[in-house]
């Protein structure tokens, strides 16, 4: 990064080949990675109702990282066609959190993404997510349905850790089925 720089465009951090940026005029803080992707590190709106968006100064939005990490006012969230990545702890602690609409653009769904979103009920995983982490869905309390297609292969630990009123929907004999009848966490045949 040159020494050049203006006051809204000031260098926060860098990590590896990341480069940390603000603008205080902007409600996202992001991660520019050498590819030129963006990595949106944290929201600073107020908007119970927030559409992410798919480019973050000119650069394509791929992936949310503690975006919305304890934000106690979103309601609903929707997420674009450019992100592949719901990353680490995403949505943790949204506890106003009741919707979120998840792209078929997402292969994976990190660690601990929706932990503690205690007022969210349904999620609907598309058929593009490969992998569930560990605690995605912990401490969801209302959660009454998940729908996870075949496609994942790879699910986690305690990824529905006090969900005790959620039924997974899911199709027999895929890894999802597998993984409730490991776990007793009662399921039921998607279709």
């Amino acid at each position: 990064m040159s020494d050049n720089h203006d006051k809204k465009n000031i260098p926060l951090a860098a990590e590896g080949n990341e480069q940390a940026l603000s603008n205080s005029d902007d409600e996202y803080e992001a991660k520019i990675t050498a590819d030129g992707s963006v990595i949106l590190t944290r929201y600073k709106g107020n908007a119970e109702n927030v559409v992410v968006p798919a480019a973050w100064k000119g650069c394509p939005v791929v992936e949310l990282e503690r975006t919305f990490c304890e934000n106690e006012t979103i309601k609903s969230v929707t997420i674009p066609d450019s992100v592949i990545i719901i990353g680490f702890m995403a949505f943790y602690g949204c506890s106003s959190l009741t919707s979120v609409t998840i792209p078929d653009s997402v292969t994976s769904i990190g660690d601990g993404a929706f932990f503690y979103c205690s007022s969210l009920t349904i999620v609907t995983i598309p058929d593009s997510v490969t992998s569930i982490g560990s605690w995605a869905f912990s401490g969801c309390s209302s959660l009454t349905s998940v729908t996870i297609p075949d496609s994942v292969t790879d699910i986690g630990d305690w990824v529905f850790y006090d969900c005790n009123n959620l039924t997974v929907l899911c199709p027999q004999n895929s890894r999802a089925w597998q993984y409730c009848e490991e776990n007793d966490i009662p399921h039921q045949p998607l279709g």
